[in-house]
């Protein structure tokens, strides 16, 4: 190992640890803050330090990419199969129509705008997370608020998620027959992965021991992490096999698993360790090294606003529907509306997988990070503020 290695890893180290403990002093989202990170080390010489030595280039290189796989794999393991389940008939087709909707009215504005294909998914770009963890702050959860958020979100995600995976063939083949046979190679995928996990489950009839431990929150051997990281990495290289991204690969795994083991909190909360403890935050790091610092100006600043505005847009009028459950009002199909106009992590993994297919260039997927940033800054800042008296009193 060299000294620019050393110091590499070393910044990246302290980067992880200092800003988890500065975020939430400032109100911010815990990836913004390690993006802001990365743009400040960057600009303080760790950016040249990347950029001119081979070695380190290469050390980050394959970081970051682990930590983007590992961040899909949560995005897919993440998706709440319980939770529209859970919406019944009713509650699926409302939530149905206003994901769709939220993809209709995103596609309306770009064509209206002049915009490329790419940003109708860009502007219905719908992730939960962020919204899961602003839902728990308020108490706001188990709420029909909070019920009706969970529910378009997993949706939402789901089609998002979707669009991309079909996006990025679509752009790598054209429509061609080529496209056709790739995406039924990915159902093939999807399926064979379900039955593969199914049959696996069904075996553990015979062998509890061994499933136990899979699912054992202590395990000497970890072995449940073991598993987790043999699912992703299996999906990613069945995807590189049929050419296609890998990080499209993790995401099967992760929703894959996630739809046969239903159970999985365990299993998520030991993957967090491994991957929110270091991977995913050097994936945002690597972000804010390799942002485009002159969008800090009025222009870059102003197309950001005016994508920001769209995408919210684009939440508002397909969360109308929401007014005919008797449940809630035009302050919870608002406060919706907000909180699924922010999905930092998936608008910033979208962004990377934008400049990888070559659909926008350095400039725009630094714009789209910098609209990241303030969406997740600006709207759960205004749904709290929404919602400030719905809070739940402290405990005496």
């Amino acid at each position: 190992m060299n000294i620019d290695v050393a110091i590499l890893f070393f910044v990246l180290a302290m980067g992880a640890f200092i800003v988890p403990l500065l975020t939430p002093r400032l109100g911010l989202p815990e990836a913004v803050g390690q993006i802001i990170f990365g743009i400040i080390a960057g600009g303080l010489g760790l950016a040249n330090l990347v950029h001119d030595g081979h070695d380190t280039k290469e050390v980050l290189h394959v970081m970051q990419e682990l930590g983007f796989i590992l961040l899909m794999f949560g995005a897919g393991l993440e998706i709440d199969f319980d939770a529209i389940e859970r919406g019944g008939a009713g509650g699926l087709l409302r939530g149905l129509g206003v994901a769709f909707g939220v993809v209709a009215v995103s596609a309306v504005l770009t064509l209206g705008l002049g915009l490329p294909v790419f940003y109708v998914v860009v502007l219905s770009a719908t992730s939960i997370g962020l919204g899961v963890v602003v839902l728990r702050e308020t108490g706001l959860s188990s709420q029909p608020t909070g019920q009706a958020l969970l529910l378009i979100g997993a949706l939402g995600e789901l089609l998002t998620l979707i669009a991309m995976t079909v996006f990025y063939l679509f752009y790598s083949v054209g429509l061609t027959r080529q496209l056709w046979i790739q995406l039924g190679e990915l159902a093939a995928l999807f399926v064979v992965g379900a039955v593969f996990l199914r049959f696996l489950k069904a075996w553990t009839w015979w062998h509890p021991r061994v499933f136990a431990r899979v699912f054992a929150e202590h395990d000497p051997s970890e072995l449940g992490v073991r598993a987790a990281i043999a699912a992703c990495l299996g999906f990613v290289a069945l995807a590189v096999v049929l050419k296609v991204d890998p990080v499209l690969g993790a995401f099967l795994a992760g929703a894959v698993s996630r739809m046969v083991f239903r159970d999985v909190e365990v299993i998520e909360h030991k993957m967090s360790a491994l991957s929110s403890g270091f991977f995913i935050p050097i994936f945002f790091i690597y972000v804010g090294l390799t942002f485009d610092v002159s969008l800090l100006s009025w222009e870059g600043l102003r197309t950001a606003l005016l994508l920001g505005s769209c995408m919210v847009a684009a939440r508002l009028i397909p969360c109308a529907a929401l007014l005919t459950d008797r449940n809630l009002g035009p302050r919870d199909a608002l406060g919706v509306a907000l909180l699924l106009g922010a999905p930092l992590t998936l608008l910033v993994a979208i962004a990377k997988l934008g400049e990888q297919i070559g659909v926008i260039d350095d400039h725009e997927g630094s714009a789209l990070v910098l609209l990241a940033i303030l969406l997740s800054v600006l709207l759960p800042v205004g749904f709290r503020q929404l919602f400030k008296d719905s809070a739940p009193e402290p405990a005496h």
